[in-house]
């Protein structure tokens, strides 16, 4: 059996909302794997002023050069303490 590791982002406003669920999609785009963002019920339910500029948030894709040898992405062979160390 593999075990999965997920990275889950924890929002505390309803802003931060927005900007972790744009956040968490770099991150899944450059890790190759799943992002998770939890639900507070005190701020799902609540409402508030955001600002939704599109330069807001600026995506900055880590250096080619700092990325492990082999990529990121898991491999079903690898043992999980190789998938653990990847991610």
């Amino acid at each position: 059996m593999i075990s999965a590791m997920v990275p889950v982002l924890y929002p505390a406003t309803v802003q931060e909302y927005l900007d972790y669920g744009l956040i968490g999609f770099g991150m899944s785009r450059y890790a190759g794997c799943w992002v998770g963002l939890k639900c507070a019920t005190e701020i799902v339910e609540s409402s508030a002023s955001v600002e939704v500029s599109p330069t807001r948030i600026q995506l900055k894709e880590p250096k080619k050069d700092s990325r492990p040898e082999g990529g990121l992405h898991i491999r079903m062979p690898d043992p999980p303490l190789v998938q653990e160390q990847r991610l």
